[in-house]
């Protein structure tokens, strides 16, 4: 795949399949970094992709700039790698500058420089709200992202974003589950599905902590959940 890439000879309708294989391949050897069962294949699949980065990355800039924000990316997720790490700060730079010239959503282009390292926290006052909510993520620990990311449990995600992300990260800043038990009822009022997903479901874990008992009576807060579950106590 590489040398077809190097030596011009991929097909032009398959470069983007191709790049967005490696970005999945890239991603994997990230997510799975640690686990046991795959730590013999990991290596060498990571130094299959991270030798295709050199090769890969001219594509952020020559190719049709319409595309220019789905190949960032695939390109910042190969960067990822531990092998390529020497490599962030480069590309970051370019990122920064396509952001301002290329097209594609501007809270692409918030998440590429996030997941670089590159502090957006001026973002969090941005107009747009898909930008702000991804700035709010990168910057978690931030207290006005705390409140972006609770307010906007109360909405559907703006595109782009995802509401489990929104949901982890609030459970992720709370002090307990008091501190988004308004926000969380909201959310399961509106969300019908009756799965246990990473929206209502992961709240309901989090407020759960442990099994119901006369020891562990509920507290004000779970009370109040249950009843935007519709449960009459």
């Amino acid at each position: 795949m590489t040398e077809l890439l190097a030596e011009g000879r991929a097909h032009p309708e398959t470069i983007e399949y191709l790049l967005q294989f490696l970005g999945d391949a890239a991603r994997s050897v990230t997510a799975l970094a640690g686990h046991d069962y795959f730590a013999a294949a990991l290596p060498d699949l990571a130094d299959a992709v991270a030798a295709a980065y050199p090769v890969v990355l001219p594509l952020l800039e020559f190719l049709p700039a319409d595309h220019a924000a789905s190949r960032a990316t695939h390109l910042v997720a190969i960067a990822k790698m531990a092998p390529l790490a020497d490599e962030r700060g480069n590309l970051a730079v370019l990122v920064a500058d396509l952001a301002t010239r290329a097209p594609g959503p501007r809270e692409t282009w918030v998440y590429c420089l996030g997941e670089l390292g590159v502090s957006v926290r001026g973002l969090l006052t941005d107009p747009e709200p898909a930008v702000r909510l991804r700035a709010a993520l990168i910057h978690e620990d931030d207290p006005r992202s705390q409140e972006l990311i609770r307010a906007a449990l109360a909405e559907p995600p703006p595109p782009g974003l995802y509401r489990g992300d929104l949901v982890a990260a609030a459970i992720r800043t709370a002090s307990d589950f008091a501190a988004i038990v308004a926000e969380a009822c909201g959310l399961v009022r509106k969300d019908s599905w009756t799965g246990f997903d990473s929206g209502w479901g992961a709240l309901v874990s989090f407020a759960f902590p442990e099994r119901y008992s006369q020891r562990h009576p509920l507290t004000d807060a779970q009370r109040a959940l249950l009843r935007a579950w519709g449960l009459r106590l």
